[in-house]
């Protein structure tokens, strides 16, 4: 990787909608951060979620923010499967100053 990949990574990993998407989704939906960060740095799309077996820095940063915010995520989609169905309204993630 070289510099202006790293500074458009940069610029997602410190970026708090982001990282508020990586902290509440479900883990289904992590393929969303990783395909964008493959597009920004201009690598295959899949270059993230194929799951080599290998460790990355990308996803170790991913597994410690989730871990960090696990309680909040927890709480959130708790909340989420307690309404009806009839009643399920989208009810938004907390406001992304919270992920910093």
């Amino acid at each position: 990787m070289r510099f202006p990949e790293i500074v458009r990574l940069m610029e997602i990993t410190g970026n708090p909608d982001w990282r508020r998407h990586v902290a509440m989704v479900q883990p289904p939906q992590l393929d969303n951060f990783y395909r964008h960060i493959a597009r920004r740095i201009g690598t295959e799309p899949d270059a993230f979620t194929t799951g080599h077996g290998q460790k990355d820095p990308l996803s170790e940063w991913v597994r410690i923010l989730r871990f960090r915010f696990a309680t909040t995520r927890d709480e959130f989609w708790r909340g989420v499967h307690r309404q009806p169905d009839w009643r399920r309204d989208p009810i938004p993630f907390p406001e992304s100053c919270h992920f910093e």
